[in-house]
């Protein structure tokens, strides 16, 4: 603790007023050590120096209070009108005959300074470290069928997951990241992809398709031979092209043809088309909606992301795991590994049940101690991994911290024989 505070009524006012300043604390010490080096002729501060410090500290305290921010403290004022003036001297002389006495006003004439930039640049660090947190509760998002829409619908949309969709619709890499795990065969092994298929209003795209007939038409009554079709279909692929030897009919054209130039002469019309998220199955070749397969996937699909597109944030997410298969739940470890060691410096704060997410990470510790980690795995080390178990207890709840080894074994039992089960995974 640096400062205690209580709000206190002075006069017509409420002020955050300061009870205590704890002079043994080292970031204390080392303020007063550097005010009193900085703005006195001594050139030394010696621990028996603290002694007197202290004591004018103590006075000192009473008239300090902390300046209200809207969510910290911004800094620390005093009330006290002699210290309030603009002149500040260059150098507080010392004198051996009065030494505690000089070092005292100079102390007392810094120390609120000090301490407001002190506290200043705490709340200011915290607030930037929050800001860069990221939240995803245990309830996610169940969008709407038209995920182009869902933001307006969707009051959770940030907690509740429901930026992710939006966020996957928008960003082709994290689309193909999420992609590969929804479809590898060690993971969720589902014959969906996620894609884009674009809306288009049909009054838009009447003048593109119009356009696009009236083009045929015209080079079908010309008569043009196909080696003057070439600029018509560059964009068609040539077993998609079907000529015949009479190109002045309609024959001369197959209906795969015919849809695939008016498809690339609506894409290049000047339409306001609206890119929408689908699921795509591909083996039966069909679309579909998230609403139309599985929960794991619609659950799964914000926690993944999360990790993927996180870069030097701190996410907090409860129960990862939720709706999914063990084996899943494990493969998830692998993905926080990944997002926070391999480069993007990522922190997660992850309030699970689950021993297989835990086993997995207990797993590549293991590995990484004995170099048999898979290829393109960071190594984990006990440093990277802070387990903390938490108790509840008739008045509140005991934080019990789990310290793990280098081969992710806990050096001490676990409480309650949470990991009862799963011990394959670990031995």
């Amino acid at each position: 603790v640096l400062i205690r505070s209580s709000l206190k009524h002075r006069g017509n006012d409420w002020r955050l007023g300061v009870d205590e300043l704890d002079t043994d604390n080292p970031v204390v010490r080392t303020a007063i050590k550097a005010i009193v080096e900085s703005t006195t002729t001594t050139e030394e501060f010696h621990e028996e120096d603290f002694v007197g410090v202290a004591q004018v500290i103590d006075t000192l305290v009473p008239n300090l209070s902390l300046a209200r921010g809207q969510f910290l403290p911004t800094g620390v004022e005093s009330l006290s009108a002699d210290r309030q003036g603009s002149s500040t001297p260059s150098l507080f002389p010392i004198s051996k005959g009065n030494r505690q006495e000089d070092l005292r006003r100079a102390v007392e004439f810094f120390l609120p300074r000090v301490l407001g930039e002190l506290v200043g640049g705490i709340s200011a660090y915290v607030v930037t470290q929050l800001r860069r947190l990221k939240y995803l509760g245990p309830l996610r998002s169940y969008p709407p069928r038209h995920l182009a829409f869902a933001q307006y619908h969707d009051p959770n949309w940030y907690a509740g997951g429901g930026y992710a969709w939006d966020r996957v619709r928008q960003d082709r890499s994290i689309r193909e990241q999420v992609n590969a795990w929804l479809s590898s065969p060690t993971r969720m092994r589902t014959p969906y992809e996620l894609t884009i298929r674009q809306l288009i209003s049909p009054d838009e795209s009447y003048d593109s398709l119009w356009d696009g007939v009236q083009d045929i038409f015209n080079r079908l009554s010309e008569g043009m031979n196909p080696e003057n079709w070439d600029e018509l279909t560059k964009s068609i692929p040539s077993e998609e092209v079907s000529l015949s030897e009479t190109p002045s009919g309609l024959e001369a054209w197959d209906p795969d043809t015919f849809v695939q130039v008016l498809m690339d002469r609506l894409k290049a019309g000047e339409t306001d088309a609206i890119n929408d998220l689908v699921l795509r199955d591909v083996y039966r070749k069909t679309v579909v909606s998230h609403r139309d397969v599985g929960i794991g996937v619609s659950q799964v699909l914000p926690v993944l992301v999360a990790a993927f597109s996180a870069n030097q944030e701190t996410v907090a997410i409860e129960q990862p795991e939720i709706h999914l298969h063990p084996a899943l739940q494990a493969e998830l470890g692998d993905v926080f590994i990944t997002s926070a060691l391999n480069g993007k410096n990522n922190s997660f704060l992850l309030e699970t049940h689950s021993e297989h997410l835990m086993l997995r990470i207990m797993r590549r510790m293991r590995e990484s101690q004995m170099n048999s980690l898979p290829d393109g795995f960071p190594r984990v080390r006990p440093e990277d991994v802070s387990v903390l178990y938490v108790e509840p207890e008739t008045e509140g709840s005991i934080v019990r911290a789990m310290p793990l080894n280098e081969l992710g074994e806990l050096v001490k039992a676990w409480p309650g024989g949470f990991f009862e089960e799963g011990l394959r995974e670990v031995f």
